[in-house]
């Protein structure tokens, strides 16, 4: 318990001192956007996402959750905004700008992969060899950038480009591009496809398990962003909810788990925007 105290600490005094994100240079919410459960990513019939303390006595923090809403556990406390994903049923890859390995249970394994300082965001694990993207947001070194696992290879792979992730089988990368497009590349970052969403800025997007889907919110000026869901070629848009929706992700058996941003919490649907049901309250 000392040393799970003491790295606690540390990482909070870490991530103060950090440029942190919310995404500032997306297109701007309309007043009655609320964010309090986010970020969510999952794992067979668990949930981690980004907590946002909402008064006297709540922490803020990575929390983790059943799918059924049971079983709400703190995982690691921070005010400090943290993007995440989850390379392995106890190891998180945490970013609050610098990008650490985090072990879920015991903070044992708490490492910077990362130059102290930096600002990467919202990595993405490749599943078969652990290699990550994460997206840098700031000019003039703005892109996707790709390491090796133990953080090594550091190098920007498609400029200007944000929100990466992987395909299914990791031969192809998924990320947007000027808030108006999804792009799909090699891994090298060579531009396969384009899919233009005239008319809507696009603000994250998530591919699914099987690799057939893309899912994403899409918004327009002055209205809430909405979940969408298309082919993987880019075919077959559709639109899933009537409320307002972000941050959208994938469960492994083909759900839905994304924040409903008319009260800021995490609810679950079908693939096809069907049995809808809120998870965190």
């Amino acid at each position: 318990m000392k040393y799970r105290v003491v790295l606690l600490m540390l990482l909070m005094m870490l991530c103060s001192c950090q440029k942190t994100i919310t995404a500032p240079d997306q297109p701007t919410p309309p007043l009655t956007y609320n964010l309090t459960d986010y970020f969510a990513t999952c794992q067979g019939n668990e949930v981690i996402y980004l907590h946002a303390g909402i008064g006297e006595g709540d922490t803020a923090g990575i929390y983790k959750i059943n799918l059924d809403g049971t079983n709400k556990k703190l995982i690691l406390a921070s005010y400090v905004e943290l993007t995440f994903d989850w390379l392995a049923p106890d190891l998180l890859i945490v970013s609050d700008g610098t990008i650490y390995t985090v072990d879920m249970d015991s903070l044992s394994g708490t490492k910077p992969l990362t130059n102290l300082g930096t600002t990467y965001y919202f990595p993405s694990i490749r599943k078969s060899d652990g290699e990550i993207l994460v997206d840098q947001p700031y000019l003039p070194e703005a892109g996707i950038w790709k390491m090796n696992s133990d953080g090594s290879g550091l190098c920007r792979i498609i400029p200007e480009a944000r929100f990466p992730d992987w395909s299914a089988d990791g031969q192809e990368i998924v990320g947007l591009m000027d808030y108006t497009k999804i792009i799909v590349t090699d891994t090298t970052g060579k531009i396969i496809r384009e899919i233009q969403c005239q008319g809507f800025e696009v603000r994250s997007l998530k591919v699914s398990p099987d690799g057939s889907r893309i899912i994403f919110s899409l918004q327009t000026r002055g209205r809430a962003p909405q979940i969408w869901v298309m082919s993987f070629d880019g075919s077959g848009k559709q639109k899933l909810i009537k409320a307002g929706g972000d941050y959208p992700t994938w469960t492994k058996d083909g759900r839905i788990v994304f924040t409903n941003t008319t009260n800021g919490y995490l609810y679950i649907m079908d693939a096809d925007g069907s049995d809808l049901k809120q998870i965190t309250k």
